[in-house]
């Protein structure tokens, strides 16, 4: 049985919903591709900075409740490897039918300590083998 029949609507269709458009004049692709690593790594050079990133979607648990996260890894995702996370502000309800797949989108990147966050997420869209799933 694949993810199409399991959950009976294709990602393109349920992220199709999701995707914002971007009202600005900068095209949505022209923010710098940035690795994941790259931010664990340098976290004050990216801090405020609008970037565009790569990652699996997913949620994590917390107090409050799920939080929406962008995963180095899909096995991270699976695994929650909170410290290969970055937890982006937004409901998760509104991105759950993404969870689980590659994305890409931009966003505003804070360094907060030991909490770094993506705001201001627009453009989010499947990835990868994933995107083949628009057709």
């Amino acid at each position: 049985m694949t993810r199409r029949e399991l959950f009976g609507v294709p990602l393109a269709a349920a992220v199709a919903g999701l995707t914002t458009s971007f009202a600005g004049a900068q095209e949505a692709d022209s923010y710098p591709l940035t690795s994941l690593t790259a931010l664990f790594a340098n976290p004050e050079k990216f801090d405020g900075k609008r970037v565009r990133v790569i990652g699996c979607l997913g949620g994590l648990a917390t107090p409050e409740g799920v939080q929406l996260a962008l995963f180095l890894t899909r096995d991270c995702q699976v695994n929650t490897v909170v410290t290969n996370a970055v937890v982006m502000e937004g409901e998760y309800k509104k991105f759950e039918p993404a969870s689980g797949n590659y994305v890409i989108f931009n966003a505003t990147f804070r360094a907060r300590p030991g909490h770094p966050t993506f705001t201001g997420i627009q453009n989010l869209k499947p990835w990868g083998r994933d995107t083949t799933l628009a057709s």
